[in-house]
C-alpha cells in the first residue's frame, strides 16, 4: 500500500469522524431545546396555578375578580387598581410567552393555550378597559399582538357590559 492510498483513507476515516460528531451534536442540540420547552412550559404552568390559587383562596379577592371582569366601573378607585394589577398579572404572563415564541422557545400551539386561557378575561368588559388602561406598560409589539390576536375582544374598552358568570 502507498502513502497515497493511505493518506486517502485517513481523509475518508476522519470525514466520517466530522459527520458522526454533526449527528451527534445535533441530537444534543434537539435533546436541549425540548428540555428547555418543558421548563418553561412546566413555569407557566406553575404561575397560572399560582394565579389561579391566590383568587380560589381569598374570597374577597375572587369576588373583586369577578366583579372587575362585569363591571368595573362599579368597583372603588382603590379596588379597580387591584383589579387592574390581577389583569396586569395576566397580561405580563402573557407577554413573557409570546416573546419566548418569538425566541422559538415555545411552540406555537403552547403560546395558542395560553391566549385560550386570557380571551375569557380580555373579552369582558371590565378586562378590556383594563387592558386599555395599563397597555402603554407593554411592548409595542405585544400591544400589537394583542389587538391582533383578541381583535374586537379588546375593541376600544368601551363596549357594553358581558355577562359574567
Amino acid at each position: 500500500m502507498n502513502w497515497d492510498a493511505i493518506g486517502a483513507i485517513a481523509e475518508l476515516v476522519g470525514a466520517l469522524s466530522v459527520l458522526v460528531t454533526l449527528i451527534y451534536l445535533a441530537f444534543q442540540v434537539r435533546q436541549a431545546n425540548v428540555g428547555i420547552q418543558s421548563a418553561v412550559v412546566h413555569s407557566q404552568a406553575e404561575l397560572q396555578n399560582a394565579w389561579l390559587a391566590s383568587l380560589a383562596q381569598s374570597p374577597d379577592l375572587h369576588q373583586l375578580y369577578r366583579k372587575g371582569l362585569r363591571d368595573d366601573d362599579s368597583l372603588s378607585k382603590e379596588d379597580r387598581g387591584r383589579f387592574d394589577l390581577l389583569v396586569l398579572q395576566v397580561l405580563f404572563s402573557l407577554d413573557a410567552q409570546y416573546h419566548k415564541h418569538r425566541l422559538g422557545a415555545i411552540q406555537s400551539a403552547h403560546l395558542g393555550r395560553i391566549v385560550a386561557s386570557v380571551r375569557p378575561i380580555l373579552s369582558t368588559a371590565g378586562g378590556s378597559a383594563s387592558y386599555h388602561r395599563q397597555k402603554e406598560m407593554l411592548s409595542m409589539d405585544f400591544r400589537h399582538y394583542v389587538e391582533r390576536v383578541f381583535g374586537d375582544s379588546v375593541g376600544t374598552g368601551t363596549q357594553t357590559r358581558s355577562q359574567v358568570a
